[in-house]
Protein backbone atom coordinates (compact mmCIF):
# COMPACT_ATOMS: atom_id res chain seq x y z
CA UNK A 1 0.00 0.00 0.00
CA UNK A 2 2.91 2.29 0.71
CA UNK A 3 3.91 3.22 -2.75
CA UNK A 4 7.46 4.60 -2.38
CA UNK A 5 8.45 1.00 -1.50
CA UNK A 6 6.67 -1.78 -2.88
CA UNK A 7 7.45 -1.13 -6.84
CA UNK A 8 10.65 -3.73 -6.79
CA UNK A 9 8.79 -6.41 -4.63
CA UNK A 10 7.95 -8.30 -7.61
CA UNK A 11 9.69 -6.72 -10.38
CA UNK A 12 11.98 -9.12 -11.69
CA UNK A 13 15.16 -7.17 -11.16
CA UNK A 14 18.08 -9.30 -10.79
CA UNK A 15 19.35 -9.47 -7.24
CA UNK A 16 22.61 -6.73 -7.44
CA UNK A 17 20.83 -4.33 -9.14
CA UNK A 18 17.96 -4.78 -6.49
CA UNK A 19 20.44 -4.76 -3.58
CA UNK A 20 22.02 -1.31 -4.83
CA UNK A 21 18.57 0.63 -5.62
CA UNK A 22 17.16 -0.22 -2.19
CA UNK A 23 20.87 1.18 -0.61
CA UNK A 24 21.00 4.39 -2.92
CA UNK A 25 16.98 4.63 -1.73
CA UNK A 26 17.96 4.12 2.01
CA UNK A 27 20.81 6.59 1.89
CA UNK A 28 18.56 9.29 0.14
CA UNK A 29 16.00 8.36 2.90
CA UNK A 30 18.79 9.25 5.86
CA UNK A 31 19.42 12.33 4.09
CA UNK A 32 15.96 13.25 3.99
CA UNK A 33 15.36 12.21 8.01
CA UNK A 34 18.38 14.65 8.54
CA UNK A 35 16.82 17.52 6.35
CA UNK A 36 13.73 17.29 8.09
CA UNK A 37 15.23 17.27 11.24
CA UNK A 38 16.85 20.69 10.33
CA UNK A 39 13.55 22.19 9.01
CA UNK A 40 11.74 21.69 12.14
CA UNK A 41 14.32 23.43 14.04
CA UNK A 42 13.96 26.33 11.82
CA UNK A 43 10.22 26.13 12.24
CA UNK A 44 10.12 25.66 16.11
CA UNK A 45 11.93 28.83 16.50
CA UNK A 46 9.96 30.45 13.96
CA UNK A 47 6.60 29.26 15.29
CA UNK A 48 5.31 32.57 17.12
CA UNK A 49 5.88 34.53 14.34
CA UNK A 50 3.44 33.04 11.87
CA UNK A 51 0.92 30.16 12.55
CA UNK A 52 1.95 28.94 8.89
CA UNK A 53 5.68 28.14 10.37
CA UNK A 54 3.25 25.92 12.72
CA UNK A 55 1.87 23.92 10.20
CA UNK A 56 5.51 23.23 8.30
CA UNK A 57 6.73 22.38 11.66
CA UNK A 58 4.84 19.60 12.09
CA UNK A 59 4.81 18.88 7.95
CA UNK A 60 8.68 18.38 9.03
CA UNK A 61 8.14 16.32 11.89
CA UNK A 62 5.89 13.96 9.76
CA UNK A 63 8.27 14.07 6.77
CA UNK A 64 11.29 13.17 9.21
CA UNK A 65 9.20 9.83 10.73
CA UNK A 66 7.78 8.70 7.06
CA UNK A 67 11.53 9.21 5.43
CA UNK A 68 12.60 6.56 8.66
CA UNK A 69 10.18 4.14 7.76
CA UNK A 70 11.09 3.67 3.86
CA UNK A 71 14.35 4.03 4.50
CA UNK A 72 14.51 1.45 7.22
CA UNK A 73 12.87 -1.16 4.34
CA UNK A 74 16.50 -1.90 3.20
CA UNK A 75 16.70 -4.33 5.51
CA UNK A 76 14.05 -6.32 4.23
CA UNK A 77 14.60 -5.79 0.60
CA UNK A 78 18.36 -5.50 -0.21
CA UNK A 79 18.47 -9.12 -1.71
CA UNK A 80 18.33 -12.93 -1.20
CA UNK A 81 20.85 -12.35 1.62
CA UNK A 82 18.17 -10.42 3.66
CA UNK A 83 15.06 -13.09 2.68
CA UNK A 84 17.33 -15.74 4.11
CA UNK A 85 17.94 -14.12 7.19
CA UNK A 86 14.88 -12.56 8.35
CA UNK A 87 12.01 -13.92 5.80
CA UNK A 88 9.85 -15.91 8.10
CA UNK A 89 10.93 -13.29 11.38
CA UNK A 90 8.15 -11.84 13.23
CA UNK A 91 9.05 -8.35 12.94
CA UNK A 92 9.55 -8.63 9.55
CA UNK A 93 6.04 -9.16 8.89
CA UNK A 94 5.11 -6.57 11.54
CA UNK A 95 7.54 -4.44 9.79
CA UNK A 96 5.19 -4.80 6.46
CA UNK A 97 2.09 -4.61 7.89
CA UNK A 98 1.70 -2.30 10.59
CA UNK A 99 4.51 0.16 9.41
CA UNK A 100 5.31 -0.27 5.38
CA UNK A 101 1.61 -0.60 4.62
CA UNK A 102 0.16 1.29 7.00
CA UNK A 103 1.79 3.83 9.28
CA UNK A 104 4.09 5.25 6.12
CA UNK A 105 0.79 5.72 3.84
CA UNK A 106 -0.96 7.80 7.48
CA UNK A 107 2.60 9.96 7.21
CA UNK A 108 2.03 10.58 3.37
CA UNK A 109 -1.40 11.73 3.62
CA UNK A 110 -1.21 13.51 6.49
CA UNK A 111 1.66 15.83 5.19
CA UNK A 112 -0.30 15.83 1.89
CA UNK A 113 -3.26 17.07 3.53
CA UNK A 114 -1.22 20.17 5.36
CA UNK A 115 0.13 21.15 2.23
CA UNK A 116 -2.83 21.12 0.87
CA UNK A 117 -4.40 23.19 3.90
CA UNK A 118 -1.31 25.70 3.87
CA UNK A 119 -1.97 26.54 0.21
CA UNK A 120 -5.27 26.83 0.29
CA UNK A 121 -5.34 28.82 3.05
CA UNK A 122 -2.96 31.36 1.32
CA UNK A 123 -4.99 31.42 -1.44
CA UNK A 124 -8.21 32.30 1.00
CA UNK A 125 -5.84 35.30 1.91
CA UNK A 126 -5.54 36.83 -1.11
CA UNK A 127 -9.52 36.52 -1.65
CA UNK A 128 -10.42 37.91 1.90
CA UNK A 129 -11.81 35.05 2.90
CA UNK A 130 -11.16 34.52 6.64
CA UNK A 131 -12.73 30.74 7.15
CA UNK A 132 -9.59 28.82 6.48
CA UNK A 133 -7.49 31.39 8.18
CA UNK A 134 -8.92 31.78 11.72
CA UNK A 135 -8.20 28.31 11.94
CA UNK A 136 -6.28 27.17 14.67
CA UNK A 137 -3.29 24.77 14.06
CA UNK A 138 -3.44 22.42 16.89
CA UNK A 139 -6.86 21.55 16.07
CA UNK A 140 -6.39 21.15 12.57
CA UNK A 141 -3.15 19.13 13.12
CA UNK A 142 -5.11 16.79 15.38
CA UNK A 143 -7.98 16.51 13.12
CA UNK A 144 -6.10 15.54 10.04
CA UNK A 145 -3.79 12.86 11.88
CA UNK A 146 -6.95 11.50 13.06
CA UNK A 147 -8.78 11.54 9.27
CA UNK A 148 -5.30 9.63 8.12
CA UNK A 149 -5.15 6.95 11.00
CA UNK A 150 -8.69 6.37 9.93
CA UNK A 151 -8.50 6.77 6.07
CA UNK A 152 -5.98 3.82 5.65
CA UNK A 153 -7.79 1.57 8.43
CA UNK A 154 -9.04 -1.31 5.37
CA UNK A 155 -4.86 -1.79 5.29
CA UNK A 156 -5.09 -3.29 8.11
CA UNK A 157 -7.31 -6.06 7.25
CA UNK A 158 -6.02 -6.82 3.86
CA UNK A 159 -3.46 -9.62 5.25
CA UNK A 160 -2.55 -11.30 8.76
CA UNK A 161 0.17 -12.92 9.77
CA UNK A 162 -0.19 -16.66 10.64
CA UNK A 163 2.25 -18.58 12.52
CA UNK A 164 4.41 -21.44 11.21
CA UNK A 165 5.79 -23.39 14.07
CA UNK A 166 9.44 -23.12 14.99
CA UNK A 167 9.63 -19.41 15.95
CA UNK A 168 8.52 -19.44 11.67
CA UNK A 169 5.79 -16.63 10.75
CA UNK A 170 4.29 -15.83 7.14
CA UNK A 171 1.61 -13.07 5.88
CA UNK A 172 -1.10 -14.11 4.25
CA UNK A 173 -4.03 -12.26 2.44
CA UNK A 174 -7.38 -12.50 4.47
CA UNK A 175 -10.76 -13.40 3.03
CA UNK A 176 -11.55 -9.40 2.88
CA UNK A 177 -7.64 -9.15 1.28
CA UNK A 178 -8.92 -11.69 -1.09
CA UNK A 179 -12.49 -10.21 -2.03
CA UNK A 180 -13.03 -7.50 -4.66
CA UNK A 181 -13.31 -4.95 -2.18
CA UNK A 182 -10.23 -5.82 -0.77
CA UNK A 183 -8.46 -5.40 -4.12
CA UNK A 184 -10.32 -2.29 -4.57
CA UNK A 185 -10.40 0.03 -1.96
CA UNK A 186 -6.47 -0.33 -1.55
CA UNK A 187 -6.58 1.25 -5.36
CA UNK A 188 -9.39 4.34 -4.81
CA UNK A 189 -6.98 5.13 -0.96
CA UNK A 190 -4.19 5.07 -3.19
CA UNK A 191 -5.73 6.79 -6.38
CA UNK A 192 -7.42 9.86 -4.21
CA UNK A 193 -4.14 10.22 -2.30
CA UNK A 194 -2.07 10.75 -5.70
CA UNK A 195 -4.67 13.00 -7.20
CA UNK A 196 -4.57 15.19 -4.42
CA UNK A 197 -0.84 15.49 -4.23
CA UNK A 198 -0.05 16.04 -8.12
CA UNK A 199 -3.92 17.35 -9.29
CA UNK A 200 -5.79 18.94 -6.56
CA UNK A 201 -2.79 21.16 -5.27
CA UNK A 202 -1.38 21.65 -7.99
CA UNK A 203 -4.30 23.21 -9.20
CA UNK A 204 -4.93 25.25 -5.88
CA UNK A 205 -1.08 26.58 -6.41
CA UNK A 206 -1.72 27.59 -9.54
CA UNK A 207 -4.78 29.56 -8.81
CA UNK A 208 -2.85 31.12 -5.99
CA UNK A 209 0.24 32.00 -7.75
CA UNK A 210 -2.61 34.14 -10.19
CA UNK A 211 -4.00 35.49 -6.98
CA UNK A 212 -0.82 36.39 -5.99
CA UNK A 213 0.60 38.13 -8.75
CA UNK A 214 -2.31 40.69 -8.88
CA UNK A 215 -1.25 41.10 -5.24
CA UNK A 216 1.90 41.89 -6.31
CA UNK A 217 0.89 44.52 -8.83
CA UNK A 218 -1.59 45.91 -6.58
CA UNK A 219 1.00 46.76 -4.09
CA UNK A 220 3.58 48.15 -6.68
CA UNK A 221 0.42 50.84 -7.76
CA UNK A 222 -0.19 51.72 -3.98
CA UNK A 223 3.61 52.12 -3.90
CA UNK A 224 3.82 54.88 -6.90
CA UNK A 225 0.98 56.55 -5.04
CA UNK A 226 2.55 56.45 -1.85
CA UNK A 227 5.94 57.98 -3.00
CA UNK A 228 3.52 60.90 -3.85
CA UNK A 229 1.82 61.20 -0.89
CA UNK A 230 3.29 63.47 2.50
CA UNK A 231 0.75 61.89 4.84
CA UNK A 232 2.83 58.81 6.00
CA UNK A 233 5.76 59.23 8.45
CA UNK A 234 8.97 57.28 7.20
CA UNK A 235 8.31 54.79 10.06
CA UNK A 236 4.77 53.72 9.17
CA UNK A 237 6.13 53.38 5.25
CA UNK A 238 8.71 51.07 6.41
CA UNK A 239 6.48 49.07 8.82
CA UNK A 240 4.75 48.73 5.93
CA UNK A 241 6.92 47.55 3.52
CA UNK A 242 8.56 45.38 5.93
CA UNK A 243 5.15 43.60 6.44
CA UNK A 244 4.55 43.51 2.06
CA UNK A 245 7.70 41.69 2.35
CA UNK A 246 7.06 39.33 4.66
CA UNK A 247 3.99 38.60 3.12
CA UNK A 248 5.28 38.09 -0.30
CA UNK A 249 8.41 35.94 0.73
CA UNK A 250 6.14 33.49 2.84
CA UNK A 251 4.08 33.10 -0.18
CA UNK A 252 6.91 32.60 -2.69
CA UNK A 253 7.29 29.29 -0.04
CA UNK A 254 4.24 28.22 -0.11
CA UNK A 255 4.18 28.27 -3.68
CA UNK A 256 7.64 26.49 -4.39
CA UNK A 257 6.77 23.43 -1.97
CA UNK A 258 3.49 23.17 -3.40
CA UNK A 259 4.92 22.80 -6.67
CA UNK A 260 7.90 20.61 -5.40
CA UNK A 261 5.23 18.33 -3.88
CA UNK A 262 3.05 18.06 -7.21
CA UNK A 263 5.76 17.25 -9.58
CA UNK A 264 7.77 15.29 -7.03
CA UNK A 265 4.28 13.12 -7.25
CA UNK A 266 3.64 13.22 -10.36
CA UNK A 267 6.15 10.67 -12.12
CA UNK A 268 5.09 7.89 -9.13
CA UNK A 269 1.50 8.61 -9.92
CA UNK A 270 1.89 7.94 -13.77
CA UNK A 271 3.91 4.52 -12.75
CA UNK A 272 0.82 3.52 -10.38
CA UNK A 273 -1.89 4.46 -12.89
CA UNK A 274 0.16 3.06 -15.57
CA UNK A 275 0.75 -0.40 -13.52
CA UNK A 276 -3.00 -0.40 -12.51
CA UNK A 277 -4.33 -0.25 -15.97
CA UNK A 278 -2.04 -2.46 -17.96
CA UNK A 279 -1.69 -5.47 -15.21
CA UNK A 280 0.83 -6.65 -16.50
CA UNK A 281 4.92 -6.63 -16.80
CA UNK A 282 6.14 -4.16 -18.41
CA UNK A 283 9.85 -2.91 -18.47
CA UNK A 284 9.65 0.37 -18.91
CA UNK A 285 6.87 1.12 -16.42
CA UNK A 286 7.92 -1.51 -13.52
CA UNK A 287 11.59 -0.54 -13.73
CA UNK A 288 12.11 2.58 -14.94
CA UNK A 289 9.12 4.63 -14.12
CA UNK A 290 9.24 3.27 -10.76
CA UNK A 291 12.45 3.98 -10.03
CA UNK A 292 12.39 7.57 -10.97
CA UNK A 293 8.99 7.99 -9.08
CA UNK A 294 10.41 6.44 -5.85
CA UNK A 295 13.46 8.71 -6.37
CA UNK A 296 11.08 11.89 -7.10
CA UNK A 297 9.53 11.02 -3.78
CA UNK A 298 12.63 11.22 -1.73
CA UNK A 299 13.84 14.60 -3.85
CA UNK A 300 10.53 16.34 -3.02
CA UNK A 301 11.51 15.55 0.61
CA UNK A 302 15.71 16.39 0.67
CA UNK A 303 14.31 19.14 -1.52
CA UNK A 304 12.27 21.01 1.11
CA UNK A 305 15.26 22.85 3.27
CA UNK A 306 16.49 24.37 -0.10
CA UNK A 307 13.18 26.19 -0.24
CA UNK A 308 12.72 27.22 3.64
CA UNK A 309 16.18 27.92 4.01
CA UNK A 310 16.37 30.47 1.00
CA UNK A 311 13.32 32.08 2.41
CA UNK A 312 13.57 31.79 6.36
CA UNK A 313 18.11 32.46 6.42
Amino acid sequence: MNYSNNSNRSSGNPENVLKAIEIIFSLMGLIGILTSIFNAIIFWNLRQKDQIYKFYLFSSLADSFYMLMISSYVLFSCGNSCENLNAKELYRHVYMIAIDDYLSSCLAIYTILIELFITSQRYSMFTANSVLQSQRPNIVMLLTCAFSLVYYTPVLFLKKIVYLGNNEYNTEYTKFGLSEAGRVIPIVLSTIRLFIASILLLVINIFTLVKFQKYLNKKKLFRFIDLTSKSQTREAKAKINKEHKTRKHVTQMVIFVAFTYSTGTIPYALYYGLSELFKSTNFLVDNVLSVIGRMGLRLMVIFKIVIFYNYNK
